[in-house]
């Protein structure tokens, strides 16, 4: 029988040919993949302009700011004065995505024509008193979101998506006002998960009614989001969503890790998240899952995570 047999078996040379063909490709590939991990460590050490911080000086504070902005058409910095004083101050915000009428009518009227000094029984302060920033953040911005903000880096991607800086002189960084202005579809059902029966809502563009259908359908205090930006030339946010006593930790951490590693220009859409993120890209078995319809990230319940971008 094995006389048979025999003149069937390939020789070792086959043998060795095909292990070579195999062995090859996935030295490459192992090699290609350390050495674009090194690349993505590299490109994630920002350079120490990118941590840049405002000075304090009212003049030089705003040419930074418009240098890191570039030649923008479109950039407003409407300057003013406090009230009735000679203080200095400024608006800085980007035409078309800022809401105007709120910078009108929320800011620059209370900044200005209604501004009053404590403790003067609503009398005119004099031309050389100094508010304090506190002052105004207590006592006049009738604003529920803002913030301080003191580097140049993140000013500038917060003005960029909508955002308004106010400048005050004689106070170190900005204040940062939510003005963005989005225009964004419902939560209509999705076309592409039509359901015969079940809720007909689906998350859309806008990362903050995602946020908050999750929130109001989940009703639970240990849903927990976590904001990450991605992208090199064009910076977007994304949230990782997961309910913290029950999604392992290790697993969270790894998901992390890895979008901190993503090294791209550009996320047009989440199928890039899922590409560079999962284990093995040469795999034919899907490793993760994507949809549009609210109530599908179920894994929230069962320890795993929820990428919203």
């Amino acid at each position: 029988m094995w006389q048979a047999i025999t003149p069937y078996i390939p020789s070792w040379q086959a043998f060795a040919q095909a292990a070579i063909a195999g062995i090859v490709p996935y030295i490459l590939s192992k090699i290609m993949s350390v050495t674009m991990k090194a690349e993505s460590d590299q490109s994630q050490q920002k350079p120490e302009s990118a941590y840049e911080g405002f000075i304090g000086n009212f003049d030089e504070d705003l040419d930074m700011l418009k240098a890191d902005l570039g030649q923008l058409e479109d950039l407003n910095v409407r300057m003013f004065q406090l009230g009735y004083t000679t203080q200095r101050a400024a608006l800085v915000f980007v035409g078309g995505i800022s809401d105007r009428d709120f910078i009108d009518t929320h800011l620059l009227e209370s900044l200005m024509g209604k501004l009053q000094p404590p403790s003067q029984g609503g009398a005119v302060a004099s031309p050389d008193y100094k508010y304090t920033k506190e002052y105004l953040v207590e006592h006049t911005l009738p604003v529920g979101s803002m913030k301080e903000n003191r580097i140049v880096n993140d000013c500038t991607y917060d003005i960029l998506k909508g955002d308004t800086a106010l400048f005050i002189e004689g106070h170190l960084g900005a204040i940062m006002f939510n003005t963005r202005k989005v225009k964004v579809r419902g939560v209509d059902e999705p076309p592409s998960e039509v359901l015969v029966r079940g809720p007909r809502l689906g998350f859309n563009e806008c990362l903050v009614d995602n946020m908050t259908l999750l929130r109001q359908q989940g009703g639970n205090k240990k849903l927990t989001f976590i904001h990450r930006r991605v992208g090199k030339r064009v910076q977007r946010e994304m949230v990782l969503a997961y309910i913290e006593d029950i999604a392992e930790k290790q697993l969270v951490t790894e998901v992390l890790d890895r979008i901190s590693k993503i090294d791209i220009d550009d996320l047009p859409d989440s199928s890039y998240i899922e590409q560079l993120i999962e284990d093995n890209y040469l795999s034919p078995f899907p490793q993760l899952q994507s949809t549009e319809r609210l109530y599908r990230p179920v894994c929230l319940v069962r320890g795993q995570g929820c990428d919203i971008s």
